[in-house]
């Protein structure tokens, strides 16, 4: 099993997420990920939150170790096409060890903060499509001096370049993030990577659903890493933790219950047994949430006593 962090830059100063990351980089977890938001999805969204392609772009340059990627952007929050050439100049800043992850969208606030609107779920599932079909449009010609063209209901192209192409090849590992039966659908026939935010259970249901999407196209689905997003409460003494998981369930915007059941929870033995449950499920990656503030020891104390028996 692999491992990855994704620090919200939420509530933190650029230094704080700057040197946080590095230090996740310093301690041999596989992946360092931003989330791509600009109203803050944790408790108050007027509160401070850093824009996520700008600020991991500048932190993939300074990273040495683990791959960037972006979990994940939300289909209208830019033409695909631009975010696909985001992606493939930040493939060439980090060396090559970029992931590309998209998603339908679910916050509506800032959706309608920014003027983006917020249509139905079947028409921004739909928007998604099109974004992959294009994606892969832009990324799979022999010869990127070559124009592409795309014509879809929501959007198209015309004698659209992508030049220069990514390093890694054919392109950067796709990920799409989301569970319902079409999102999955496009996973199957379009992603290299899926991610869910599940507890254990759920998750090995939904990871049966792709494999079925996937043998009804043919193809295995071995080829798509299976990572499972979860928040992170790391801590030995029990009374501590017991009150930073409140913390962490009142930060959040979904229901409490649901919220806990997707935490990693404990000291060193009980979170062990937890990711021991994923690894037993087959999931390939566990991607921890850590919001703000940082808790640095959780994260330093998981990749020594944890990460080494998972390896």
């Amino acid at each position: 099993m692999k491992f990855g962090v994704q620090l919200l830059p939420q509530d933190v100063s650029w230094s704080e997420w700057r040197d946080a990351w590095l230090r996740v980089d310093e301690l041999g977890y596989d992946t360092n990920w931003s989330y791509d938001h600009v109203h803050a999805p944790r408790g108050d969204p007027g509160s401070p939150c850093f824009e996520g392609w700008v600020g991991m772009a500048a932190l993939g340059a300074l990273s040495r170790n683990a791959w960037v990627g972006m979990a994940v952007s939300g289909v209208l929050y830019r033409n695909p096409a631009l975010l696909v050439k985001m992606a493939t100049t930040l493939d060439h800043v980090t060396g090559g060890k970029t992931i590309f992850g998209i998603g339908a969208g679910w916050h509506e606030s800032e959706h309608e903060g920014y003027g983006w609107g917020f249509p139905p779920p079947g028409e921004r599932v739909s928007r998604l499509a099109e974004a992959l079909e294009l994606t892969h449009a832009l990324w799979s010609g022999d010869d990127p001096s070559q124009p592409v063209d795309y014509g879809g209901r929501y959007y198209a192209l015309k004698r659209a370049y992508c030049n220069p192409a990514p390093l890694q090849k054919p392109h950067p590992p796709i990920m799409v993030a989301g569970s319902g039966p079409r999102i999955i659908g496009l996973v199957a026939r379009y992603a290299d990577w899926w991610d869910t935010w599940a507890p254990v259970s759920e998750a090995s249901r939904r990871h049966d659903l792709l494999t079925a999407a996937c043998q009804k196209l043919g193809r295995p689905v071995s080829e798509i890493t299976w990572s499972v997003s979860t928040d992170m409460v790391f801590d030995n003494d029990a009374a501590r933790l017991a009150a930073r998981v409140d913390a962490a369930v009142g930060r959040g915007t979904r229901d409490p219950a649901v919220a806990r059941s997707r935490m990693l929870v404990g000291g060193t033995g009980e979170v062990a047994e937890q990711v021991q449950a994923y690894a037993d499920a087959g999931v390939d990656h566990l991607l921890l949430h850590v919001g703000s503030p940082y808790d640095m020891r959780g994260v330093e104390t998981f990749a020594r006593e944890v990460m080494p028996a998972f390896r």
